[in-house]
């Protein structure tokens, strides 16, 4: 029986498989031997170039980081100068960032603009 297309090209698939697993096993053997030349030439040891700490899975190696970095904290942020001043008592300022204060949201609901409130 003739071997349809479909078949050569996966018997092609697990040859090269073969071939492809061959040369790899060929490369590691290469490279531990150099990695093995590497440590005596510098003295070290397993010990010395255990990485358990700073282990990166293989799948991210190489790209960037994202998310929160770990380390140093913040200084936290730098004070803003107000922008607003309560027209009852001048202790009173917001800086027009975050949360609206309850003094200022009272002054907009009784129908009042917040540029009256603006610190010349």
């Amino acid at each position: 029986m003739e071997m349809t297309k479909y078949g050569q090209l996966k018997e092609e698939i697990a040859r090269l498989q073969r071939e492809a697993d061959k040369v790899r096993k060929d490369e590691l053997k290469s490279a531990i031997q150099q990695i093995r030349n590497l440590m005596r030439e510098f003295g070290l040891s397993l010990a010395d170039i255990d990485t358990t700490k700073k282990r990166v899975p293989a799948e991210s190696a190489g790209k960037p980081k994202t998310g929160k970095r770990k380390g140093k904290a913040a200084k936290g942020t730098a004070k803003v100068k107000p922008k607003y001043r309560s027209p009852t008592d001048s202790k009173l300022t917001w800086s027009g960032r975050g949360r609206t204060p309850k003094w200022a949201a009272a002054w907009v609901e009784s129908g009042r603009s917040l540029d009256e409130l603006l610190i010349q």
